[in-house]
């Protein structure tokens, strides 16, 4: 796992949880059940879109994150360091 998987996985995982979304909009009928499922959705997106952001911010320090792992950024300018 390396910086480029990280950033692609969370645009990846973002555009995935707006189909799920158009989905659910389509599909659910029940307007109570639509509407707690696409705020979940937006949250869950919102969060990977957020993350994603902080990764273009925290590649310039080269401490990349995600939870307690290190996320080597080589070949951004930065050495493998922690």
């Amino acid at each position: 796992m390396d910086f480029d998987f990280v950033r692609s996985a969370t645009t990846g995982g973002a555009v995935g949880l707006a189909l799920a979304g158009l989905i659910v909009f389509l599909v659910v009928r029940n307007l109570l059940s639509k509407i707690v499922t696409l705020a979940l959705i937006a949250a869950l997106a919102g969060g990977a879109l957020y993350y994603r952001k902080s990764l273009d911010d925290c590649v310039k320090t080269c401490s990349c994150r995600l939870g307690p792992t290190h996320i080597p950024v080589n070949g951004h300018g930065c050495a493998n360091k922690h």
